[in-house]
């Protein structure tokens, strides 16, 4: 009976070491994974990779505020070009944040490039607000057309009247 109960003692005392050398372990700190760097792109690769028409460099997401100086630029040159989806709001706020910042450990690098688009932009703003002006234009001188087509139209049938009835006067007459 003793024998049994020391075994029995020795089976619960292994359980319970177990149980703690494995409570332990999840206790562990476990290693920081390496998270990958990213990369930042230079001035000159970053104006290589721009081409009309298309989404260069890989760039499909917009780029936080966090992202590297080269993608906010690339970016915002992007989306200046034909073809682009024209989010020009948020190029204007990428390339504010870029001359705000000083454009990172490289600010000489890409200032000139942030400045450059910052004039494009503004004169994209001059066209658009522009072309907005001649298109008002346009439609109210489409009005002003129709208008004068009416009332043309108008004094036809009145004429047309007059002339019927000029035409009727004398059939009548004996």
């Amino acid at each position: 009976m003793k024998n049994s109960w020391q075994n029995g003692m020795r089976t619960v005392g292994a359980l319970a070491v177990a149980l703690l050398l494995s409570s332990c372990a999840a206790f562990q700190k476990k290693a920081p994974e390496k998270v990958p760097v990213a990369v930042c792109p230079s001035a000159a690769s970053v104006l290589a990779t721009i081409k009309p028409g298309r989404d260069s460099g890989g760039l499909v997401m917009v780029p936080g505020r966090d992202a590297c100086v080269g993608d906010k630029l690339r970016y915002a040159a992007l989306q200046l070009m034909p073809g682009g989806r024209g989010d020009l709001a948020k190029a204007q706020s990428l390339v504010n944040d870029v001359l705000a910042t000083g454009g990172g450990k490289e600010p000489d690098e890409w200032r000139g490039l942030a400045q450059l688009l910052n004039q494009q932009l503004a004169e994209r703003r001059r066209a658009d607000a522009d072309q907005d002006k001649l298109n008002q234009l346009l439609k109210a001188e489409q009005k002003r057309a129709n208008d004068a087509q009416a009332r043309l139209e108008a004094l036809k049938q009145v004429e047309q009247t007059m002339m019927q009835r000029s035409l009727d006067k004398k059939a009548m007459q004996p």
